[in-house]
């Protein structure tokens, strides 16, 4: 926001006006517009820093005394705006007049957040204290279904000691982060061990994992470190330090959010590991809603994963429904829904679909390696064929069995000729008769041709 800038003359005349002086309005109208007061939000952090920089350009700090005294609350906007722009003059300027420095809150962290070390030096020096921090309403994991670690986590606000932490460990801000350190919570070390592991700061990781080495870890920290953290030796330092403090619960969480992270740097190497480690803890389930998900994410790494949930699976409708919508390639599902001659209503419905749409590749995939009893492929072409070819149109299309039978005979699935015509979905004459067209021998097909195979009916 730019400032009002009015010539010399009006500025002296102002001045001795009652009300409030022009180059002061700004502040006012920002004030109303401000959804929050903290420095921490960087929108927040910009348009007050945005509105005093050329304020100050223009008329130094011997104008703040009356600014601060029109409009009181911009005192704390300026020592707030001190500590976060690294403006030493103002912040002592503010200490030797108002002695303000030592009541605000958080101002250590500000300094710290934007790096301004001299700042915190100053603060040390009057003796500053910066009060502990509370975590800030972490997400709790519970017992809920597997769906549940592979939702968006939801939103938090910003906190003050969590944004600082994380800003400095990321510097490599070995000096900053061990005067934080005293008065940092577990709770935020623990986070700051997992980003320190991310930048790979060897020495902050030293420094942490000495200072919590003695203390109890909190398992819902552990969520938030393992959702970030890369590499399997970086894993295993996490788990060394959690695993004491995490129920079965916790740990399958915690496994759950390094996998799905895993699959998202395409780590191929953990995402094998931690896959035996869930599939140990008998979370199969939860190993088949990741590879659903990965469908979509990272699709070379799904039949991995499916490879290593496959033995002992059993689907259930849901799992059936969702992998189907999920999977971009039906050679790695079809094996996973077996062999079993009975099928469910989701695992029909989804042939259904994929009959409506003409997915002929998928379809072979299908017929070859399902058993299927006739009744349930007979009750999936009738649904069909209601629905493609009802009654008044039947009489220029060809119905989907013999349009199925003919692709066949092209693509030379005899095998699934055979299987329509034992199965009675089609009879003998209408595969004999596409097999003529393509010049198959009707011998070779081992078909007990009868008399009536000679006939050119048209099917």
């Amino acid at each position: 926001m730019e400032v009002l800038c009015v010539p010399g003359l009006m500025d002296v005349v102002t001045q001795f006006q009652p009300g409030l002086s022009l180059d002061m309005a700004p502040f006012a109208a920002l004030a109303k517009k401000l959804s929050h007061q903290s420095f921490f939000v960087d929108s927040t952090a910009t348009a007050i820093s945005n509105l005093f920089t050329p304020w100050l350009d223009r008329f130094g700090t011997g104008r703040l005394s009356r600014l601060f005294q029109e409009l009181p609350f911009t005192l704390r906007w300026a020592t707030y705006y001190a500590a976060w722009n690294g403006r030493l003059d103002i912040l002592e300027f503010i200490h030797a007049e108002y002695d303000q420095v030592r009541q605000a809150p958080d101002l250590l962290l500000s300094a710290a957040a934007q790096g301004h070390f001299h700042i915190i030096q100053f603060l040390l020096s009057i003796q500053y204290r910066q009060e502990k921090g509370h975590q800030s309403n972490p997400k709790k994991w519970s017992n809920g279904t597997a769906k549940e670690f592979f939702l968006p986590t939801p939103y938090r606000p910003l906190d003050p000691w969590e944004v600082t932490t994380f800003r400095v460990v990321e510097r490599g801000d070995l000096a900053t982060f061990q005067i934080l350190l005293p008065n940092m919570e577990p709770w935020y070390a623990q986070l700051a061990l997992g980003k320190a592991l991310i930048f790979e700061h060897a020495q902050l990781v030293d420094v942490l994992l000495e200072h919590l080495k003695d203390l109890p870890m909190d398992p819902r920290s552990a969520i938030e470190a393992f959702a970030s953290v890369q590499g399997r030796e970086n894993l295993e330092i996490l788990f060394k330090l959690w695993q004491p403090y995490m129920s079965e619960e916790y740990l399958i969480a915690a496994r759950s959010v390094a996998l799905k992270a895993a699959v998202k740097n395409q780590a191929v190497e953990v995402v094998a590991w931690l896959s035996l480690e869930l599939k140990a803890m008998r979370q199969d389930e939860l190993l088949l809603y990741l590879a659903i998900w990965t469908w979509t994410e990272r699709p070379k790494l799904a039949p991995d994963i499916l490879a290593i949930v496959k033995p002992d699976l059993t689907l259930t409708g849901d799992m059936i429904e969702r992998l189907v919508s999920a999977a971009t390639q039906w050679k790695e599902l079809v094996p996973l829904l077996g062999t079993a001659q009975t099928i469910s209503e989701a695992e029909r419905n989804c042939l259904a679909k994929v009959l409506q749409k003409r997915e002929m590749e998928n379809l072979v995939l299908i017929f070859k390696h399902r058993n299927l009893q006739a009744c349930d492929i007979k009750q999936v072409f009738e649904q069909d064929d209601r629905r493609k070819h009802p009654a008044k149109a039947r009489a220029d299309r060809l119905p989907i069995t013999v349009y199925l039978t003919r692709y066949f005979v092209q693509q030379g699935h005899l095998d699934l000729v055979r299987k329509f015509v034992s199965y009675n979905i089609v009879t003998a004459q209408v595969a004999v008769k596409f097999l003529k067209e393509a010049k198959i021998d009707v011998k070779t097909w081992m078909i007990d041709d009868d008399s009536d195979s000679e006939s050119d009916e048209d099917p």
